[in-house]
């Protein structure tokens, strides 16, 4: 559900789409706690729908999971 409404955030409420990702950032974070492997799909979701820099962030958060082991 949440690609998809981050998918008309941005076609129809950019203004809005920073809001979202954040709110969605936090959500996904709380979930993935602990699971590299979680962490990457959630990465390759963002590479996936174009948005590069937050792909980024959370292959680096996978990275320090993986540093804190």
């Amino acid at each position: 559900m949440w690609p998809e409404a981050l998918r008309v955030c941005r076609e129809y409420l950019p203004h809005r789409l920073k809001a979202l990702q954040d709110e969605y950032d936090r959500e996904s974070m709380a979930e993935s706690e602990g699971s590299a492997d979680l962490l990457v799909q959630k990465a390759r979701q963002w590479e996936e729908g174009g948005e590069y820099e937050r792909a980024v962030e959370c292959y680096l958060k996978v990275c320090w999971q993986v540093l804190k082991m």
